[in-house]
């Protein structure tokens, strides 16, 4: 990220953005969203977060490309599973994993839509 020379030396917070919109909502419960927040905010998922984005991965491809066991990337696949957040599908032997990113993305709307009722 590019920041001006005048907040060099400032720890800038990290700020999520988010449709605006209904993106799906499944009308989850308050006690839902934290959960499903504070899977995804676990700094240990972060870089594997980033790998299911866009694609399919076995949890072997995962172990291999985080360069740690794949017993330590199938808890983190629990967490997410658990969540609902992750969706995973068959293809012959193996099982490809991917977030669901319809449900992440209605997180935030979900949120908001609490805060103000």
């Amino acid at each position: 990220m590019k920041y001006d020379d005048e907040y060099a030396g400032y720890e800038i917070p990290i700020i999520v953005q988010f449709p605006i919109s209904d993106m799906g909502t499944v009308n989850r419960s308050i006690h839902e969203i934290q959960n499903q927040m504070a899977v995804l905010a676990d700094s240990a998922r972060l870089e594997l977060r980033r790998h299911l984005v866009n694609e399919y991965c076995t949890t072997s491809d995962l172990s291999r490309r985080l360069g740690i066991g794949a017993p330590q990337v199938s808890r983190h696949l629990r967490k997410l599973r658990e969540a609902e957040l992750l969706e995973s599908i068959r293809d012959g032997k193996m099982v490809k994993h991917r977030l669901r990113m319809n449900v992440v993305y209605s997180i935030g709307y979900e949120f908001l839509t609490r805060i103000v009722k």
